[in-house]
């Protein structure tokens, strides 16, 4: 079973490769403080937040797997004088390291679409995970007892 935690994690080690040093969520560890991740004007933050939430589900063979869909939201916070082109680089970048894939434990999922948009100078990068889950369920097979094999001529 994947869990929400596990997929911001997972992204949050991806997002690394942007070069920026400070990346969170509300569950997610960050060794460095936010006003770390400030000059000392407090103007030139790059911050990228990570947020994952289950958008919904539904339940499938007799209740032992589960459809899921959960929207993610990464967005980019940076200083208010930061010109539009350098967030839709930030933004574009993100975008090269998610796509076409992204990997949770032992499963890749597939980025079927993503879109960005700036809104008050935070940039948003933002798709949908699809996928089906379920719980192990342990079927007993049948054991055999007596096989009876009868070979005829042809």
């Amino acid at each position: 079973m994947i869990r929400i935690t596990e997929i911001r994690e997972a992204l949050a080690a991806l997002l690394e490769k942007t070069g920026i040093a400070y990346i969170t969520g509300e569950d997610l560890q960050q060794e460095r403080s936010y006003e770390d991740a400030m000059d000392n004007a407090g103007e030139d933050r790059r911050i990228l937040q990570v947020m994952a939430e289950l958008q919904g589900a539904s339940t499938l063979d007799a209740g032992n797997l589960t459809e899921k869909t959960v929207l993610v939201d990464i967005a980019y916070l940076c200083g208010m004088d930061t010109a539009r082109r350098d967030i839709q680089n930030v933004l574009d970048d993100i975008d090269g390291i998610i796509r076409p894939y992204i990997k949770v434990r032992d499963r890749c999922f597939t980025i079927q679409s993503a879109s960005s948009n700036i809104t008050d100078n935070v940039g948003h990068y933002v798709f949908s995970i699809n996928f089906v889950d379920g719980d192990p369920v342990e079927v007993p097979e049948p054991v055999a007892d007596d096989l009876v094999f009868r070979f005829k001529e042809v």
